[in-house]
Formats: C-alpha cells, structure tokens, sequence
C-alpha cells in the first residue's frame, strides 16, 4: 500500500506512546539515516554541543559509574537562587533539511532532593528556538517545537509527577500523564521516537505513558535538541548519559512498538515487534532478528492495522523462560520494497529480566489480636488494658501519653465490634476508638523481637488484613489508614543497634512524650518507610487519587530523601476486608532490594519498585490511622516471616584452608566457638568464604537472614 504525499495533511498529526525504558537502547536506520549524533560522555563534551546553568559534563558518577552530563547538582541552592541546567546540540544534524522522522535514546537520572521540597523536573526537546545560554521553564519544555516535559513536583494545576507533550505555541495532548517512578533515583533509559507519519513514541522505564497524542506539529528545519532540568528553590539530581540521536529526511516503515522492555522483565516473555508500513511496504522476507547474538526464526504475519495501513507483526518464544536477574540484547534488520533499492533498517535493545522472588518463608511471627483485653492496645503506660514492661509481654506500643493526642486520649485499641464491622478472623480486632482525630499509630519493634536485635534488610514479608470501611462514596472521602515496615533512627541520640528492649531509654522524654519532634518517632533524622493501604495525603511528589490504595517508598537520611518521596497510586479500593502484603526481596550489596506490595492478589503485586532501604535495613512495624474520614479504621491477622537461609556446604581447600559455600543472597555468615554462641556476623564473608582450619581457632558457622 502507497500514499501520495502530496494529499498528507500538511499539518500532520503528532501522536505520543510513552514506551518503556529499555537498557541499553540504539536505533540506526541503514540507508534512511541522515544526521546522528551519539556520546556516552566519558572524555570530554562533543564537538557541535554545548553545556549552560549548572551543567557540567562528569567524568565518573554516571551509568556504570562512567562519564555523564549532569544538568543539576543535587545541592541546597542559596536562598531565592535557581539551580538550571541545559544541554544542547548547537549544530543541526541535517544542515537545514527538513526532519520526517528521529530516535533519540538516552539514560535519565531524576533522584535525591530534600523531603517535600525537591526539583521541578527537567525536558526534552526539538525547535528551532531552543535558549543558549538559559534554561527558564525547563521543566515544562522550551521553543516552538516539540516538548516532552518531566514535571516531579505538584502545584495546583498540574498531575505530577508526570509526563507531558506539547507543540509549538502551547498547543498540548490532552492533561499531564501520571507516572509512578519518575523519580528512580537511578538510571533508566528514555527513548522519544518522532515517526514519519507523524506520530510520536515516548519510552520511560518501560511502561507506556502516552499512545497515539495527537497534536497539529510539523519539524522546522534547523531545529535543535535541548534537554534541560530545574530546580527553582530547592534541590535534585538531573542526570543523562549515552545519548544516540539518529535523524532521518526519507518516508519508510517504521518500528511501531516492540518488547520486552524495562528492568522487570517476566521470565516467560516472549519477543514481540509491530512494523507499521508507511509510503513503501515492508518486505517480510528481509526480516532478521537474533538474541542475544544468535539468529532466530520468529513468525511473522501481517494484518490491517485500525488506521488502514498493513502491520507486520513478529513474535518469538524462547523454548525456556529467561533465567532470574539475566539480561539480553535483540536486534531486527529490516527491509522495504522499494526499487531499485530497498531501504533497510536495523533496530536494536536490551532488556533484563526480573530477579526471583523468594518463596521459601518461615513465618516467625503471628497476632490474630485474641490474646489481648479489651481496650488500648498500647503497652506504655501503667494501668492501660494491655500494659507491659518495656521489652516484655505485648509487644505493640506507641507515643506516649497515647498517641500524643492534644484533645483526647486515642489510640489503637482491642475490640469485638466496630461500626457493624467483625473482625476478620476470631473475635478481637485492632480498631480505631475516637474517630476524627488528627492521627494515632502503635509500632511492634521487628528487629529486637524477632531478628535478633538486627535491621530487617531483606527476605522478609509482612502480611495483614485491612477493613475499608468507606462504602458511600469512595470519591469524596479520605482514607488515612496504613500499614508500614520502617526504620527510624536519630544519629543526635547514638540510636543503633542491637537493642534488648523494644524502645531505648533515650526516648523517654517527660516533658513532651516517648518521642522528640512533635511526635514524629526518633526525632526525624533519619528513617526509611515502606508502606501500603490509604494514605490521606495529597502531597507534593504524588498524585493522590482517594479512590485507590497507595505504596510508599521513601528514605532520608540526613535531611535528603531517595527514592520515590510521596505515594503511588495502585489498586481501585473497595469496601470490605483485604489482604495486604509488603514483600522484601534479597537484598542487594549496593544497599538496594526490590520491594514489592500486594493487595488480595498474592500472585500479582500492584506495584513494585526498588529501595534504597536495605543500605539500613527496617526495625519497625507501624499501624497508622488519620481518621480524617470519621470512619474507624481495623485491622486483623498479623503475621512476618522471613525467608529460611540455605545450607552450608564446607569442602577442603587448597593446604589447610576449609571453604564454605551457600547459594542465595542477602545472607550473613556468623561464626561461634561453641554450638550455642554467641554468634558473631563475619564482616564482608561472601560465597566462597575460606577457613584456615590450622591457624585459627575452631569455629561452628551458620547464615541468619
């Protein structure tokens, strides 16, 4: 099928597809190339491009810690200064021809910043007007061209974070598109894919944001590429790095989707690529594609796509499921059937594959609430239903006097019935007792209960049952309830570990509660969190929609806040009870663990993302309810487990020397002189660990989560 272009609409649709970042994505078009650019930035800023603001180009911090170019610093700016940054490729890449079509692929870093208060975002973008010299609104995109803008921070006119498309002269698809990670504080791939039939494909970290925006944008000739980051008052890393940019003049098919994509590829993915004939046609006996460097045969077949125009479609299916935490490159080579000459193209990128959730759990820790009497559950204050000595007995506290309430003493409390709710499981429940105030919690401390006084870092789950009591309208009300594994730390009071109580004595101030701060627990310095259920806060960092449940993960250390800072919305709610479940995987030695959350799909998560926690581990679980909504919250069936560490395996080494080894990660090895203790963590031991059976002394070893 052919199209006279001389009938195109000369004011050509513009149509976004958000697809997901990929690793290590290259795009090159054979004979349709026509300009290109490409750096990974590890010597020296190009020829032909230029840095302005606070960027600067680094020699090593970037991907794969190389050289990158950082657009803003993540420092505290004086006050009423702006911290911008700019990169642009001052030279056009087709030398005053007019663009039909380009890939740009690039890593992005946005992370770091201070809580509640970090920068505005940065853009890509493509004009003919871009600023030298100036990087004002980078945020939201500059010139009279295309812009692809990545806002992090909420006002309130705007979804954030988000991502948004606009055109020449304010002209814009539709509203911002939320985007749960847009903050991942690590390097993700981006690719926007401008498409000669005047569409447009936007890839953020492997998730598809926008498909088929229609705007009314033709390419100037002379356009340039700026992308830019700002951070007005506050503070934030913008980072890119191995930017590829090839431009094209001559109308052909083109790649209109492809996968797998991203970091958390499942491992029964299959290779799945749409070709989407444009002017020419493509010849399906010119398709090749390979995998990981080895050629495939995959089945193609062709259908009319819904715009009237054939679509080639190619599938492959690996014989065996790609194998946890693998990565693996694709690369097609195709053809059109223009004569004399066909036009060929080659498309290439990487993905990786998921790594294995852990499944071998032990659970360590079960309260179905029937144990307890009737009234507060807080074990901190003497004549209290429930009271027990500090590192005794009921293991739920929480501030004193009972949740730093100015108005009224509440907290959370035992009870059979509530509100016509029963309890899930039994006859007792943990319920709210005074709906309406401002906010109560009650912690059980993990780690000094069942871990042996040290930070959970990974392999761990924690399961509950939550009741959504708002049955009228899910629309108009709030739900501040929520569930939390936390670590929370005050350097100020030589808080650490391990501790033999389920509070330190430190925290016991007389003149204004358990805890410093306002209530806020260990005085705020520094605390990680992991949260899921209603959180009740429209913040900035989040797009809070009241008619779903919310993850949450934050860490802050020292003032400064990585990973995601705010809530992401998940799951529709529903009244009723449900099952909730915070999952920890191995952690990783760059402090890193995959987190993920489920709500009644124990199969399925709703969301996972990585965290930072592991570099501290979590300590706590907190139980919160801001009762904002007059409904009292309740929750049911506690329980954590941990995953069982593997068996050590010793074999006689080279001399004298015994090795020890263990599959898995996330483990630690301790050693004792005795079979009973006490254990001792062996600094730095990893998998195989050598014993020199002569010269030191006799040792028993085990792993502890």
């Amino acid at each position: 099928m052919t199209t006279n272009i001389a009938d195109m609409n000369m004011n050509r649709l513009f149509k976004l597809s958000l697809l997901a970042a990929t690793c290590g994505l290259t795009a090159t078009q054979g004979s349709l190339q026509a300009g290109t650019f490409s750096s990974d930035f590890n010597s020296s800023l190009p020829n032909g491009c230029a840095v302005f603001g606070y960027a600067t180009n680094l020699s090593s911090g970037g991907y794969t810690n190389s050289g990158f170019v950082q657009l803003t610093p993540d420092q505290q700016p004086a006050s009423g200064q702006t911290i911008d940054g700019s990169f642009v490729i001052t030279n056009d890449l087709d030398a005053g021809s007019s663009v039909v079509s380009f890939t740009a692929s690039f890593k992005v870093l946005i992370g770091g910043g201070a809580r509640f208060g970090y920068g505005e975002g940065m853009s890509f973008n493509f004009a003919p007007n871009v600023p030298l010299g100036t990087t004002a609104f980078a945020e939201a995109g500059v010139g009279n061209g295309l812009q692809i803008g990545m806002r992090t921070t909420k006002d309130a006119s705007a979804v954030n974070p988000a991502i948004s498309v606009s055109g020449p002269y304010g002209a814009t698809e539709g509203s911002p598109r939320y985007v749960n990670n847009l903050r991942a504080n690590t390097f993700v791939d981006m690719v926007v894919q401008l498409n000669p039939n005047n569409t447009v494909s936007v890839i953020y970290d492997g998730v598809y944001i926008y498909s088929n925006a229609t705007l009314n944008y033709v390419p100037d000739p002379g356009s340039l590429f700026w992308i830019g980051g700002s951070c007005r008052n506050a503070h934030e890393n913008h980072l890119i790095d191995n930017l590829k940019i090839d431009t094209r003049t001559t109308f052909a098919p083109f790649i209109s989707s492809f996968g797998p994509q991203g970091r958390q590829v499942q491992a029964g993915s299959s290779l799945d690529i749409v070709l989407h004939d444009y002017v020419s046609n493509v010849d399906t006996n010119m398709v090749a594609l390979s995998l990981d460097g080895k050629t495939v045969s995959p089945t193609i077949t062709q259908a009319m796509n819904q715009d009237g125009y054939p679509d080639t479609i190619i599938h492959f299916a690996p014989g065996t499921p790609f194998a946890p935490s693998s990565q693996h490159s694709v690369s097609l080579t195709f053809a059109d059937n223009t004569t004399p000459t066909a036009q060929s193209q080659t498309f290439s990128w990487s993905f990786t594959v998921a790594e294995a959730i852990p499944t071998n759990f032990v659970t360590v820790w079960k309260d179905n609430l029937e144990s307890y009497k009737l009234g507060y559950l807080d074990k901190n204050i003497s004549g209290d239903p429930n009271y027990a000595a500090n590192g005794a007995g009921n293991p739920w506290f929480g501030p004193w006097p009972e949740n730093y309430n100015l108005v009224d003493s509440s907290t959370l409390s035992v009870d059979g019935t509530n509100v016509n709710v029963t309890p899930h499981s039994g006859t007792k429940m943990m319920t709210t007792g005074f709906p309406g105030q401002y906010n109560v919690q009650l912690w059980v401390d993990l780690a000094y209960r069942f871990h042996g006084g040290y930070p959970i870092k990974g392999n761990a789950k924690l399961d509950w049952w939550f009741y959504d009591a708002n049955n009228q309208d899910l629309s108009s009300s709030t739900n501040g309830d929520y569930v939390s594994l936390y670590f929370y730390g005050n350097d100020a009071q030589s808080y650490s570990y391990p501790f033999t109580a389920d509070w330190p004595s430190f925290m016991t101030d007389p003149t204004g509660g358990l805890f410093y701060d306002n209530g806020f627990a260990w005085n705020d310095d520094e605390y990680q969190s992991l949260s899921l259920g209603g959180s009740g806060y429209n913040q900035n960092g989040g797009y809070w929609d009241n008619t779903k449940y919310q993850v949450r993960l934050e860490e802050m250390f020292s003032g400064v806040t990585y990973g995601i800072d705010g809530w992401v919305n998940t799951a529709d709610r529903a009244p009723g009870w449900h099952h909730g479940c915070i999952l920890m995987g191995p952690p990783r030695t760059n402090g890193t663990v995959m987190v993920y959350f489920y709500i009644d799909d124990m199969t399925h998560p709703v969301y996972a993302g990585l965290s930072g926690i592991a570099a501290k581990g979590i300590n706590l679980l907190e139980v919160d309810s801001l009762n904002k909504n007059q409904a009292p919250a309740a929750y049911d069936d506690f329980s954590l487990a941990l995953v069982q560490p593997p068996s050590l395996v010793a074999n006689s080494g080279s001399g004298n020397s015994t090795t020890i080894t263990w599959s898995g990660e996330g483990f630690t090895l301790q050693g004792a002189a005795t079979v009973n203790g006490p254990w001792t963590d062996i600094a730095g031991a990893t998998s195989p660990y050598s014993y020199d059976t002569t010269s030191s002394p006799m040792q028993f070893f085990r792993l502890r989560n």
